[in-house]
């Protein structure tokens, strides 16, 4: 059985012709205006006696309201396979750099623990080394103490990463330039404050 849009049983091949110029102009359409297609005129014409007989008789309102809904429909299928094909490669994106964020946070762990293990300031060790000869030759080696400023942008920065590894990377917050600004510490936060005289730090 043919379709609405298509051409209907005793529609001949003029009436059906004349049906498509009227079915593809839209939901704006009128017969004038597909008259005036079909003639290729500058100006607008008036459709002759036997389109609005064709009209009548093959239902042509019914049948472009059809072709219509079905081109709606097209339209919210290839929206929907778009969205869906978006939103397997945003998961393949997520995925990708959810590991890469695991790893970097790892990586900052690893400098972390070196810095935890350094001085808190500029220390002088001395060493001893033993040539081949069994003469000892002593030496004093600078350690340098450890920069506040630097630890706690790392912590803070490992924090950040840390927090977005585990619930993901997308942007749930969504903070514009009008939100309110957040607390300076909550509960359990590491927020670091610069101390007066900071030995060993970096400007």
């Amino acid at each position: 059985m043919a379709k609405e849009w298509e051409r209907q049983e005793g529609e001949s091949g003029r009436a059906f012709r004349a049906f498509t110029r009227y079915r593809d102009l839209g939901p704006g359409r009128s017969l004038n205006a597909a008259y005036t297609a079909s003639r290729e005129a500058r100006e607008e014409l008036r459709a002759p006696g036997t389109w609005y007989e064709w009209s009548a008789k093959f239902r042509w309102v019914e049948r472009a309201a059809a072709w219509d809904a079905f081109l709606d429909g097209e339209r919210l299928q290839a929206r929907a396979k778009r969205e869906r094909e978006l939103e397997q490669r945003r998961f393949e994106f997520e995925l990708k750099n959810q590991e890469r964020l695991e790893r970097r946070v790892e990586k900052m762990e690893a400098v972390l623990d070196k810095a935890d293990a350094a001085p808190i300031t500029d220390v002088w060790r001395d060493e001893c080394r033993e040539a081949e000869d069994g003469t000892a030759t002593k030496f004093k080696t600078r350690v340098k103490g450890i920069s506040y400023s630097g630890y706690a942008r790392l912590v803070k920065e490992t924090n950040a990463t840390a927090k977005q590894a585990i619930t993901g990377v997308r942007d749930t917050d969504s903070e514009g330039e009008d939100a309110p600004a957040a607390p300076a510490a909550a509960a359990g936060e590491f927020v670091w404050v610069k101390p007066e005289g900071e030995p060993g730090g970096e400007a």
